[in-house]
């Protein structure tokens, strides 16, 4: 009834027809990767919305002066080029072939994708100065939340920085037409996906899940009305 209920309300405020169906096509031809028909054309559809926020993780890791990241379910890889273009050594992992075929294929097999679990990673302890975790946390089950987390805190060395992009708690009273794209791109990826992301809001979104684990919040950044956080952590010293 919930997505049925989204469905009307898509219609209703006019999403443009050509979105609303693509929308539709993912949701109802699923297959085992979650993402494989939509990652030849998930930067085309999404980049121009996450543009703005893969820049200012780009400053941020500048600003800190981090030669290493590791991005934990990278996706298209997108996020790593711009990175790397700075001259900042990324290793990139992501459970979805697809998505990682794009990555390879666009970034010429110049930075490490790897197919791997976020919740066992293939790297020792203290192997990098900086994990990112970007609107990855919110697609899976709130049981997957913490070990994921903890893998990362696992991989990150000692001083290193936890950075992590995700929803905010929000109004949906407030920004009316953000709420609905963000609840329509969440929707459209699966029944699953979509109660995950209820989910995740219904437990008070990124900072209230990052406060149950052994971090010290160093900065917090609204992005897209508020909606969307960067949040800037370290582990917190034994």
């Amino acid at each position: 009834m919930r997505s049925r209920s989204l469905q009307t309300e898509i219609e209703a405020n006019g999403l443009p027809i050509f979105m609303h169906s693509i929308g539709l096509f993912m949701r109802f031809f699923q297959s085992r990767d979650d993402y494989a028909i939509v990652a030849p054309f998930f930067d085309a559809a999404l980049g121009p919305f996450m543009m703005p926020i893969r820049r200012e993780v780009c400053r941020w890791v500048q600003r800190l002066d981090i030669r290493e990241v590791l991005d934990i379910c990278c996706g298209t890889g997108h996020q790593d080029m711009l990175l790397a273009e700075t001259g900042i050594r990324v290793v990139g992992i992501d459970r979805s072939p697809s998505m990682l075929e794009v990555a390879q294929s666009k970034s010429r097999r110049l930075i490490p994708f790897l197919l791997s679990d976020a919740r066992r990673l293939p790297f020792r302890d203290n192997s990098f100065d900086c994990v990112l975790i970007s609107f990855a946390l919110h697609e899976n089950e709130p049981g997957l939340w913490f070990p994921m987390i903890r893998e990362a805190l696992r991989v990150l060395r000692p001083e290193g920085k936890l950075l992590v992009v995700d929803y905010l708690a929000h109004s949906s009273g407030k920004h009316r037409a953000e709420t609905l794209l963000i609840r329509w791109v969440e929707w459209m990826a699966g029944d699953s996906h979509y109660t995950n992301f209820r989910s995740f809001l219904n437990s008070g979104g990124l900072t209230q899940i990052l406060a149950q684990h052994p971090l010290r919040i160093l900065e917090v950044t609204r992005c897209f009305r508020g909606m969307v956080g960067l949040v800037l952590s370290t582990p917190e010293k034994s």
